[in-house]
């Protein structure tokens, strides 16, 4: 049984034994180093059980961790919030900074130093880290999802100080290293247009990304959203068309839409005799309740596509034929897709940086609204943004401005004006 008296006592014993393996002691005062005893263990943790103890043990043991968080007990009747860990698991980080100390100390050094001599100095010593650090991740076949430092779903592995940040980037092929200063922060990821031809997912990988989704925030705990993994390719190449005709799309293993869907709250007041008179379902604010979830599901499934070396890429086209796209997939009333998303292998050959954003300033403003300065931000962007495109040899791309003039013209919206009567066709009534 799981319980917070085993858990502790099999923790205790676990810490105990890797304590001796390295030869240290468990008990200061007293110098023993031998490990604990399970019978031990149980007698300072009362309520605990020998034999559950003794499971438990074997559990964290298997996962390498003196930790109950990386590992999954059958008991406890919820899924896991991250991909399993392998027998390596969170300890492999502590043993490298163990096995590296002369690192650390650099490193830990150069966090102390001023800015100035931190963006001379410090990036050397913590680009030297990271570069020791991949080295162990791929000499040892550490999986992403096991980094001890990464984020969630370990798509990246970084070390975030004032001034620095470092991140090792997962793909099928490669790990590298990339060392970033403060101005290129917002460009440390790649945008994918182009996949490895004839490759297939991981098996499983539709089914961790789908729990990656349901892992995401949900408004009112209602899960208004829900999503269509297209796999057969003829009816791929179908979606493909009407979402732009992009040719990635039809290349890509996997092609998922999502939804924003109230069909499911109305199934279920429908079950429960709809309770007053039903005008609630009708609020807009349920409406955009529910594109937001869909967003934020979509964007769990990007990073823990990443985290298995996966690329993806967003496509809004799918509400540029919506109507016909509804009919195609079969959606029901009070369910449109907003949008849509191709997965596979990214081919490394095709790999873009990122397109710079706004400033920080014009995006995220202290206390109260202020957009004083919004033309200076919108003249710079403007000139950022066309040198990016100079730099990746696409001189003839629009500019930030022509693209924003075309939103407002009706004849570049490519069929999206014509939502709100996709919407009624759904079934959707605002109030």
């Amino acid at each position: 049984m799981l319980s917070a008296a085993n858990l502790k006592a099999a923790q205790q014993v676990v810490y105990s034994r890797a304590l001796a393996q390295r030869g240290r002691s468990r008990d200061a005062s007293s110098g023993i180093k031998a490990p604990l005893s399970v019978r031990a263990a149980v007698k300072n943790n009362a309520g605990s059980n020998k034999s559950s103890v003794a499971r438990i043990i074997k559990l964290l043991e298997a996962a390498n961790v003196p930790d109950a968080a990386a590992v999954a007990f059958p008991t406890m009747g919820r899924p896991r919030m991250d991909p399993e860990a392998k027998p390596i698991s969170r300890m492999w980080y502590r043993r490298f900074c163990d096995d590296h100390p002369e690192i650390r100390r650099a490193f830990l050094k150069a966090a102390e130093k001023s800015r100035e001599s931190w963006e001379t100095g410090g990036i050397s010593n913590t680009k030297e880290w990271f570069e020791r650090l991949t080295e162990a991740i791929v000499n040892r076949r550490i999986n992403a999802s096991e980094c001890w430092n990464a984020d969630q779903t370990g798509v990246r592995v970084g070390i975030l100080r004032e001034h620095v940040q470092c991140l090792i980037m997962h793909t099928k092929r490669e790990v590298r290293v990339q060392v970033l200063s403060p101005e290129d922060r917002a460009t440390c990821t790649v945008i994918v247009r182009k996949f490895l031809p004839d490759e297939k997912l991981p098996e499983g990988a539709l089914e961790t990304l789908t729990a990656a989704a349901q892992s995401a925030s949900t408004g009112s705990m209602l899960q208004s959203w829900s999503a269509i993994a297209v796999i057969d390719p003829e009816r791929k190449s179908h979606v493909a068309t009407l979402a732009g005709d992009q040719e990635f799309i039809r290349e890509a293993p996997l092609f998922i839409l999502f939804c924003a869907d109230l069909s499911r709250l109305h199934d279920a007041s429908d079950y429960h005799g709809r309770p007053g008179d039903g005008a609630g379902l009708e609020c807009i604010d349920l409406f955009i309740m529910a594109t937001l979830d869909a967003a934020l599901a979509a964007q769990n499934v990007t990073v823990a596509a990443e985290s298995l070396g996966l690329g993806m890429c967003y496509v809004g086209a799918a509400r540029n034929n919506a109507c016909d796209l509804s009919d195609y997939l079969g959606l029901p009333p009070y369910v449109v897709g907003l949008l849509v998303m191709a997965v596979s292998y990214a081919d490394p050959k095709y790999l873009n940086s990122h397109k710079p954003r706004l400033s920080i300033s014009e995006v995220m403003y202290r206390d109260i609204w202020k957009g004083e300065e919004r033309a200076e931000h919108i003249k710079k962007y403007k000139d950022t943004l066309q040198n990016h495109y100079k730099r990746q040899n696409k001189p003839g791309r629009k500019v930030w401005r022509v693209s924003l003039t075309n939103c407002a013209s009706s004849s570049d919206l490519d069929g999206r004006g014509r939502m709100r009567s996709v919407l009624d066709q759904q079934g959707f009534k605002f109030t």
